[in-house]
């Protein structure tokens, strides 16, 4: 059985995949040299704190008075950090944020998801936010009832203002596998757009600083008439002995290079398109050039696997491990690899499979330390024999 919060950003995985069926989105020139990371100043938020007044003395000091010597000194609650990184927008969702440092970031369509580095994927801490085209079924009242649905124990709503707009909020709260949480649910919907976001952790990490960091988030919130989204159509080849070839119709990672659509994840949905060894926005890379990563494929069909082949359009390959993911959900390794260069570019990677389960996806992991530069990644072919 799924937690509580699990199925909570279940429910907004599905209403994201919803939204894509009634409505994905600068630029950076190629360069030979390492990108410069830049971090732009951003204001810190500190929650509002009222100044204690001492009591008034009103009687005479007299000599006689002696000093307490045994009240304990004074000691400051530690004020959560809550300070904002870059600007991020989403074209699909409909809405500009700025991400929470130390939590690492995931754009796919009109979904955004921010896990706590190190975080435990069912309790967080984490911020997921949702947006899109406007659909007459996702009304705040009905979606907050979607939440009800779950064992999850929402306070009474009530009204919010984010980005200018007026929605509805609630606070949640239950227990997974002994682990006390909170979170906080927030709806809103428009004529225009319809948006969802949800925070969540350890009740205790909540109460000290997720709620704040929440809000912080929720005030960077800038919205804008969303862009429906185009989903890549899955081009399927059977070959004269049965096998399907396919490229992938979507994908997530752990970072890209960039805010918008260059070097996102979705470039290396779809068939190849970097036809040379360069540094190009048509492929996948991530932030950081010297880091590990992932990248996280989907397939439209599930097949028997046979093959995975790998097209690495710059630096390959720092290519460390690649799992394919059944139709249950489990990853199963069907590669380890050192990390070092491939000795040619571009390079596809070629990885033969035996399985006896359905693969419906491709997991890559790059670690970029060995060889300093990013190593890009334009499409995944997932080979193999359907039903």
């Amino acid at each position: 059985m799924k937690s509580t919060f699990t199925r909570l950003l279940v429910i907004l995985s599905i209403l994201a995949m919803l939204s894509l069926a009634c409505g994905i989105g600068g630029k950076k020139e190629p360069t030979k040299t390492p990108r410069p990371i830049i971090v732009r100043a951003t204001k810190t938020l500190k929650p509002p704190t009222d100044t204690p007044v001492p009591p008034k003395n009103t009687s005479a000091p007299t000599s006689t008075s002696v000093p307490p010597t045994n009240i304990p000194a004074a000691t400051a609650t530690p004020v959560p950090d809550l300070s904002l990184g870059d600007e991020n927008r989403c074209e699909a969702c409909g809405f500009t944020f700025r991400s929470l440092p130390g939590y690492s970031l995931a754009v796919e369509a009109n979904t955004v998801t921010m896990l706590a580095e190190g975080a435990d994927l069912d309790t967080g801490p984490a911020v997921m936010l949702i947006g899109g085209p406007p659909d007459p079924s996702m009304t705040p009242n009905a979606l907050m009832e979607t939440f009800k649905s779950g064992d999850a124990q929402l306070s009474e709503p009530t009204d919010i203002l984010v980005g200018g707009l007026m929605g509805v909020t609630a606070f949640a709260s239950g227990n997974n596998n002994g682990v006390e949480m909170a979170g906080q649910v927030v709806i809103l919907s428009t004529s225009e757009q319809y948006f969802v976001a949800v925070g969540a952790s350890p009740k205790e990490q909540w109460q000290r600083e997720g709620s704040a960091r929440f809000s912080a988030v929720l005030t960077s919130i800038i919205f804008f008439a969303p862009t429906a989204a185009v989903e890549p159509t899955p081009t399927l080849v059977t070959s004269a002995s049965g096998e399907i070839h396919q490229w992938a119709v979507s994908a997530t990672a752990s970072s890209w290079y960039g805010n918008g659509e260059n070097w996102s994840p979705a470039q290396a949905a779809g068939e190849p398109e970097v036809t040379s060894c360069s540094d190009d926005a048509r492929a996948w890379a991530s932030f950081g050039s010297d880091t590990i990563e992932w990248l996280e494929l989907t397939y439209a069909t599930p097949v028997n696997p046979t093959q995975v082949n790998i097209v690495q359009t710059y630096n390959p390959s720092s290519v460390v491990k690649v799992e394919l993911i059944d139709t249950q959900g489990n990853y199963h390794e069907i590669y380890s690899g050192t990390g070092a260069a491939a000795g040619m570019c571009p390079f596809t990677l070629n990885i033969p499979v035996v399985a006896d389960y359905q693969a419906v996806g491709v997991k890559i992991t790059i670690d970029q330390s060995t060889l300093g530069d990013w190593n890009e990644i334009d499409a995944v072919e997932l080979v193999g024999i359907g039903r």
